[in-house]
């Protein structure tokens, strides 16, 4: 496997090892922003489970073409009410940002709209709030071993099952999720 530059994440996912803050436990977080300003991304794996995509767009002024049954993600601690869409380059708009290998983040009206409407993008996924780590502040994480960086594959983003994503991309690595412990000691 190739070395990863841990100096630009962007465009990579995180995969959360046992020793990470509880937030992130069993986590992966797709890294959207990563430069000398610090780092963003979004939790892809924790669907909200009282939070439906039917609550979000009652309020819109267009209808509801998905109903209750597209997940919304919990997208990380930070602003928990504002929301982002990732998605595939089969959309765009003026507020779309290309972050790396096709996949998109976009976070406006017109694309919840779009969606409720059918015309939403190929592949995409809703979320809520994102991770936000200040200038080194993730490359020290990762150094003390609490994330490892996998590639963000179209396949993890949007076809691999939700339940599946961690341990998959873990054994990705060649690490069973299953042989890992959580850390010991003294609280």
């Amino acid at each position: 496997m190739d070395k990863i530059n841990i100096s630009n994440l962007s465009g990579k996912c995180l995969v959360a090892l046992p020793t990470a803050d509880s937030n992130f436990y069993e986590t992966i977080v797709y890294v959207c922003s990563h430069n000398k300003d610090g780092a963003m991304g979004f939790i892809i794996n924790k669907p909200h489970t009282t939070f439906t995509f039917s609550e979000l767009s009652f309020n819109l002024p267009f209808s509801n073409q998905f109903g209750p049954s597209l997940p919304i993600f919990q997208g990380g601690p930070m602003e928990r009410d504002k929301g982002f869409i990732i998605h595939d380059q089969s959309y765009s708009d003026a507020k779309s940002f290309e972050v790396a290998n096709g996949i998109s983040v976009t976070s406006s009206p017109e694309i919840i709209q779009a969606i409720t409407t059918g015309h939403a993008p190929k592949n995409f996924m809703i979320v809520l709030g994102y991770a936000g780590w200040l200038p080194n502040q993730l490359e020290n994480e990762i150094s003390q071993n609490l994330w490892m960086v996998v590639p963000a594959t179209h396949e993890l983003l949007f076809k691999t099952p939700i339940d599946d994503r961690w341990a998959l991309s873990l054994l990705s690595l060649g690490i069973n999720a299953t042989n890992l412990c959580l850390p010991i000691g003294h609280s």
